[in-house]
């Protein structure tokens, strides 16, 4: 009886050993992999390197004809050219919207 209450301590003592293990070896790893994401998340891209993006002629297309007709009809009335803009907001040209 002793022996087998000697043997069950050990094998707590050896499961408890392997948690604490498994415990580490993961805890380093998450530690590796958001200290790695973290350091391509400060590499400058082209906005921020302060290269002026030029838009594509299809994204000026997309604009003119699809998003320019949307903002006149529906929110000039408030945020348009004529007049003080609601809340500040003037959606006239890109510069305006930021």
């Amino acid at each position: 009886m002793e022996l087998r209450l000697q043997s069950l301590s050990q094998s707590r003592d050896r499961s408890a050993g392997i948690r604490f293990r498994i415990g580490v070896v993961l805890t380093a790893a998450l530690t590796c992999c958001l200290s790695t994401s973290a350091a391509d998340d400060t590499k400058p891209d082209a906005a921020n390197a302060g290269d002026k993006v030029q838009p594509e002629s299809a994204q000026l297309a997309f604009v003119r004809d699809k998003v320019r007709p949307l903002l006149e009809s529906r929110c000039f009335e408030c945020h348009g050219p004529k007049g003080e803009a609601k809340g500040g907001l003037r959606l006239t040209s890109r510069q305006a919207m930021l």
